[in-house]
């Protein structure tokens, strides 16, 4: 028994140390421990997203270079300090006191760039621009509420940036500088250009057919008026054809796109954006994007297109074009009242169109929207009386259509 038992052991012991080297790749533990060695040459590296980043960072694996972003960190309080009571009454002598104040932040940018771990002056520029990204990214996550939360965020600098009155000096020069610095918005295989805005690159069409950015930064933006501010500040306005962008772009994060449909959800309910919205093609994107199975999307979605669709014969034609019915009839069938409701309201304001509805109707919608009038099956638990309302308002418009009618009697609507 002895015999069996040491192997068993040795067995036990192997596999904690595999796991252990796997916990140190990604930060989803099965075990109490991690490689001490990779977890510290992982984030001397940098080698870690920002949810990594948190989970390391809050275990102690800090890289030898969060000394340079302690220092960044000051430097940016003392920016906000020197702008007046208006923007932070935090001083920068109270932050990190164990850190040397460094006027200018973007000398402790150049440090950091230059201090890359495995690097030298003969390593390809391949390498030392994937290198300047992780810093960019870093400091990023180092600025945006890790280090000083009460004081630092990428939101709180965005609204310095925009900031026109109670300043003192270029604190919203420098900030927005910042920023797109932290978006980090570059062509796929090309160095950030540092001395380019973002106006610029947003109006690149080069650029923008394959670009890399930091989207968590950018999702924060889109709850701010930054974006609004510098992507329409010239002409021809940028804001829009940017959404759009990256509405059609395939690898734009879930986050990211969330953040994007809540801003044109807002800009929809604003009948002054509306029209400019449906010029610029934003209701084809959004139409395409219903095919996700992710429900906070979908209601973004649909919430948007109801707004844009509402009395505007283009933008139902575009939602058409692209099988928005049967993508919307498809997605009917989920349990949330919300979004049910939204996707009703959707079909309405498509088949009020006359010459849509064959369109609608022929993708499946009736049977879908009659489901919706039914009672429920379970006992004790009411219909949705604003889903059943916004089901049968669809299901009016729709049955002014003789062969719409007879579906829907099939399907039971008399019932």
């Amino acid at each position: 028994m002895g015999a069996p038992q040491k192997i068993l052991d040795e067995v036990t012991e192997l596999e904690e140390m595999i796991q252990k080297i796997l916990d140190s790749v990604s930060p989803l533990t099965t075990v109490r421990f991690f490689d001490d060695t990779i977890a510290t040459v992982r984030a001397n590296a940098l080698l870690l997203d920002e949810d990594s980043m948190a989970w390391f960072f809050g275990h102690g694996f800090e890289p030898y270079h969060m000394s340079g972003a302690r220092a960044f960190a000051k430097s940016i309080v003392h920016i906000l300090q020197n702008q007046g009571p208006s923007v932070t009454k935090e001083s920068a002598d109270n932050i990190e006191k164990d850190t040397l104040l460094i006027e200018d932040p973007w000398d402790i940018i150049t440090d950091l760039e230059e201090d890359a771990p495995g690097l030298d002056l003969n390593s390809p520029e391949f390498y030392w621009e994937c290198w300047r990204e992780k810093v960019s990214r870093f400091l990023a996550f180092c600025v945006d509420g890790y280090l000083v939360p009460e004081t630092l965020s990428i939101k709180s600098l965005a609204e310095v940036a925009t900031k026109t009155e109670d300043l003192i000096g270029t604190g919203a020069e420098e900030c927005n500088r910042l920023i797109e610095y932290f978006i980090y918005l570059r062509a796929d295989g090309a160095p950030f250009q540092r001395d380019s805005t973002l106006y610029d690159k947003v109006n690149s069409p080069a650029l923008m057919a394959s670009f890399t950015c930091n989207e968590r930064v950018l999702a924060a933006l889109f709850e701010t008026e930054y974006l609004d501010v510098y992507l329409n500040e010239q002409e021809p306005h940028q804001m829009i054809p940017f959404m759009n962008n990256l509405l059609s772009r395939r690898n734009t994060t879930i986050d990211l796109l969330m953040a994007v449909c809540a801003h044109i959800a807002v800009m929809s309910a604003e009948s002054s954006y509306r029209s400019e919205l449906v010029r610029a093609g934003t209701v084809r994107h959004l139409t395409r994007l219903l095919n996700t199975t992710y429900q906070p999307l979908l209601l973004i979605l649909a919430q948007s297109l109801v707004n844009l669709t509402a009395e505007n014969s283009q933008a139902k034609i575009e939602f058409v074009k692209e099988s928005g019915g049967r993508f919307a009839s498809a997605s009917l069938g989920v349990h949330n009242v919300d979004l049910e409701r939204a996707l009703c309201s959707l079909l309405k304001n498509i088949v009020s169109q006359e010459d849509l509805i064959p369109s609608v109707r022929d993708e499946g919608a009736i049977p879908v929207l009659v489901k919706k009038l039914e009672a429920s099956k379970v006992q004790g638990v009411l219909a949705s009386e604003a889903v059943q309302t916004a089901a049968a308002s669809a299901l009016w418009n729709l049955c002014t259509d003789a062969e719409s009618r007879d579906i829907a009697t099939s399907a039971g609507a008399v019932r």
